[in-house]
């Protein structure tokens, strides 16, 4: 069972994956990105190197939600912060080649994608195995067979790696969201991230 209140999500009961993931879409859908801390389990069903491998990982995503909540508080502001340029030259952790992605958002430059949001969105979801929501069902349906389509006439598998992931997750992140829905997803598809580095 899970009760969020007071600022705190508490699972209560035996831990599975899909109570593990129901924390994280619940945690995702109650509280702000850079308030969510979630333990990853290190050392449970994991090698040496698994763990050092998972502790590698988890300062860019982290940094990725820091940023992006940068970016967000900038485009929700008509006055930013004084302090935000500051914040924002202090990111640690930020692979260059996102920060390069994200700087462009936040110096509220033209996105350089041809695709839309809630199209990225939706490629991310499809791709994480996640849902999503009941009014983008057709066009998730469209873009599933479209995929299909693609990898059938160039003779590819239609499988998706976590390279491929990531650098989706990067694109959409660098597009403002203008929504809470958009905010919402997008916050689901980083924690599916974060649960596929940790296997």
């Amino acid at each position: 069972m899970i009760s969020c209140a007071d600022g705190r999500c508490v699972l209560q009961g035996p831990v599975t994956m899909a109570t593990a993931t129901q924390v994280l879409e619940e945690s995702a859908r109650v509280f702000s990105g850079d308030r969510i801390v979630v333990d990853p389990g290190f050392g449970f069903g994991k090698t040496r190197s698994h763990n050092i491998a998972l502790m590698r990982g988890l300062p860019a995503i982290a940094a990725l939600v820091q940023a992006m909540a940068l970016c967000q508080e900038r485009e929700m502001s008509p006055e930013p912060a004084s302090d935000l340029e500051a914040r924002w030259n202090a990111l640690e952790h930020l692979p260059a080649p996102w920060k390069t992605k994200l700087q462009a958002r936040f110096l509220r430059g033209k996105p350089d994608s041809a695709v839309s949001l809630p199209e990225m969105l939706l490629d991310l979801e499809i791709a994480c195995g996640i849902e999503s929501p009941s009014e983008f069902e057709a066009d998730r349906q469209r873009l599933k067979l479209r995929a299909l389509k693609e990898a059938m006439e160039s003779r590819r598998s239609p499988a998706t790696t976590q390279d491929d992931i990531e650098r989706r997750l990067i694109d959409a992140a660098a597009l403002p969201c203008p929504d809470e829905l958009s905010r919402e997803r997008l916050a689901r598809i980083i924690a599916a991230v974060q649960r596929a580095q940790r296997r």
